[in-house]
């Protein structure tokens, strides 16, 4: 399900339902689109528990984070 717009500083939440179960690779992927500084954080949740997370500092950075619930 892609999700598209402009984050800001404050954390954001974006859900995904799967079904019941979840089969295959969940991911998330996220970019800077304009230059700056600033910590840029992607976390995978299930049941409130992080399953994956990962961050960049990079003035035009991105995040991409995977996770397989079947693994």
């Amino acid at each position: 399900m892609p999700v598209e717009g402009v984050l800001g500083p404050a954390p954001a939440e974006y859900g995904v339902e799967t079904g019941g179960g979840a089969f295959g690779t969940v991911s998330a992927a996220f970019r800077k689109t304009q230059p700056g500084p600033g910590m840029l954080k992607v976390k995978l949740l299930s049941a409130g528990e992080v399953m994956a997370e990962g961050e960049s500092s990079d003035e035009w950075g991105s995040v991409e984070v995977r996770w397989n619930p079947q693994a």
